[in-house]
């Protein structure tokens, strides 16, 4: 009985469901038409978009969701943060007011964005596109990349505005205090110039520790600025270095190189000009005219194939001042032609040099420390050759990298730099004799291991003075992180051969090398770079005789400490002894300790 009243319960309850559920179907059909009218009528008043949805936004909405798939419509005046499609046209004006530009979009950017760049708007952090032509004016340049590597913008450094050659400095800004003439040059000097300009001052105090016969004076001083400028016009580059020489000991007096075209005065002008050139390049070639100083050869120290510039040998013990300061600039016509390279041969090149005036070698003058009377009692005169196309000098060199190893092959025909000396009735005559040349070297390397040949025959164009064979032959080693971190310590070994005769000459007068005079050396040389700032070095030449018996010797110390990129000082010793045969025996007394400092802006 009770399963039946139950069922009748449940029955009842169904109908009374049905019709609530219908009746609530019924109020929901119009809840739902209601809210479609009232959604269509939104949408017509510019309501607010659905947040997502998969279809196209209809024509007539004027409010964009905040990403969507389609394309946006023409009338969308905001602009969604990111989106696929180009930017429409009626975003110019909102662009013009300086709105906010995309952070990062596909599409390139389109031209109606010129303008917004133009006025100095945020350009895009990054984007897929490549800039169009419209940017070239933009204010900010964007970091270029080549072979996808990206190139650091270099800097002006600091107040100097100095380009320092040690990169291990650029991390440092140079200090006021340090660098003044750098901040003075700043001051007056446009920024596009800085890279035009480079000066040099160099200061030294030399301590002798005995007396010699000639000069009692135990300390000199000198001073040396150079300033190069390197300006620019069109094609062609001008190199534009005029020095100044100061000293306490004569050796630097008047103006000689101001009044004449050459430099063959006994001293060293006040005010000089070492170099002043110009060149400039011509399809293949390399072409310069002017006053210049050139460098070639393998070896360190010697280099017998360097026979375009004289030297300033008023100190005649180069040491470690083996360098083009110590060169005298020559008014030369220079050409240069690279030939096309090979598989076999790379980078070859042809060069002929001319120079129509002849200048000397400045050697030490009477008076000075270094000078030598070697001829007591004798009157002395000089022949200086004259001014023809037969004095003048050409040089012709061919260079090449063959499977690894640097050729080059030279002639020289001209005068030598070095006078001869000619016995007359108690009179010396300097002369300066025609000579050929002709030599090479070869350099290569096996790793850290670098190993050179340098060679020359000399012979005498008149026969008035002996011909001669010279060869230097060495190599070096760089070991890197040696005893600590970034040091590096350099070892050169070098064996050289000289002054070999080849052929006697037709002039008996002619004063040549006594015998026992030594003309074979070994040459040694060690640096050390404890770090970018200290360096230590020591050079030791012993000489030997064709006997190779010692004849003399000589040995330089010197420690060099940067105060900063563009100051430096240095602490140098110089030991001589042998015979009285050879150069370092007849500077026996002048062993020397000297400080030098050089400044760089």
């Amino acid at each position: 009985m009770l399963k039946y009243i139950f069922v009748i319960c449940c029955f009842c309850c169904y109908l009374n469901a049905d019709d609530s559920i219908s009746q609530d179907l019924e109020v929901g059909s119009d809840l739902l038409f209601s809210i479609d009218q009232e959604t269509e009528k939104d949408l017509e008043e510019g309501s607010g978009l659905l947040n997502e949805f998969d279809g196209a936004p209809a024509e007539e909405y004027e409010e964009l969701e905040n990403e969507f798939d389609g394309a946006p419509a023409d009338e969308y005046e905001e602009l969604e943060n990111e989106f696929d499609g180009a930017p429409a046209d009626e975003y110019e004006a909102d662009l013009e007011e300086g709105s906010e530009i995309f952070d990062e979009f596909e599409g390139a950017p389109t031209d109606e964005y010129e303008a917004d760049l133009e006025e100095g708007s945020e350009v895009f952090d990054e984007f897929e596109g490549a800039f169009p032509d419209e940017y070239e004016e933009g204010s900010d340049l964007v970091t270029d990349e080549v072979n996808e590597v990206e190139q650091e913008v270099a800097s002006e450094l600091g107040t100097g505005g100095n380009i320092i050659e040690d990169s291990s400095y650029s991390e440092y800004e140079i200090p006021v205090y340090i660098d003044p003439l750098g901040n003075l040059r700043s001051s007056y000097l446009s920024e596009e110039s800085y890279s035009y300009f480079r000066s040099t001052f160099f200061y030294r105090t030399q301590y002798f520790f005995k007396d010699n016969n000639v000069n009692k004076r135990n300390v000199q001083n000198e001073f040396n600025a150079k300033f190069e400028f390197t300006p620019k016009l069109g094609d062609f580059m001008f190199h534009i270095i005029p020095e100044i020489n100061i000293d306490d000991f004569d050796a630097a007096s008047g103006f000689f190189t101001l009044t004449h075209l050459d430099d063959n005065g006994e001293k060293r002008s006040v005010v000089n000009l070492a170099e002043a050139y110009v060149e400039t390049q011509f399809n293949s070639f390399d072409i310069s005219l002017g006053k210049r100083i050139y460098s070639r050869g393998a070896a360190f120290g010697p280099n017998p194939t360097d026979l375009i510039n004289p030297f300033d040998l008023i100190d005649p013990i180069e040491g470690f001042n083996i360098s083009n300061d110590l060169k005298i600039g020559v008014w030369s016509a220079f050409l240069r032609y690279y030939l096309p390279g090979t598989d076999l041969i790379e980078f070859p090149a042809i060069t002929l040099i001319f120079v129509p005036h002849f200048t000397k070698n400045r050697i030490a003058f009477e008076g000075s420390r270094w000078f030598l009377d070697l001829f007591d009692g004798f009157d002395q005169d000089e022949i200086f050759p004259a001014r023809t196309l037969e004095n003048s000098q050409w040089f012709f060199s061919t260079n090449a990298t063959i499977r690894g190893y640097d050729i080059s092959l030279m002639y020289y025909e001209g005068l030598n730099h070095f006078a001869s000396q000619e016995i007359n009735p108690l009179v010396i005559v300097n002369f300066f004799d025609q000579i050929r040349v002709v030599g090479g070297d070869v350099v290569t390397t096996y790793g850290a291991l670098k190993l050179f040949l340098e060679m020359t025959h000399t012979w005498s164009k008149t026969n008035d003075t002996d011909d001669f064979f010279t060869i230097v032959v060495g190599g070096s080693y760089l070991w890197g992180s040696l005893f600590r971190l970034n040091d590096q310590l350099d070892f050169v070994v070098e064996v050289l051969f000289n002054r070999i005769v080849t052929s006697e000459s037709d002039n008996a007068n002619v004063i040549v090398a006594d015998d026992d005079a030594g003309d074979r050396a070994l040459i040694f040389v060690l640096s050390y770079d404890y770090d970018t700032k200290l360096t230590v070095q020591a050079l030791a030449q012993i000489t030997l005789n064709e006997n190779h018996e010692w004849t003399s010797d000589f040995f330089e110390f010197d420690i060099s400490y940067k105060l900063h990129s563009n100051l430096s000082i240095s602490l140098t010793a110089q030991l001589l002894n042998g015979r009285n045969t050879d150069l370092f025996g007849l500077f026996k007394d002048n062993d020397s300790l000297f400080v030098s400092l050089e400044y760089v802006f």
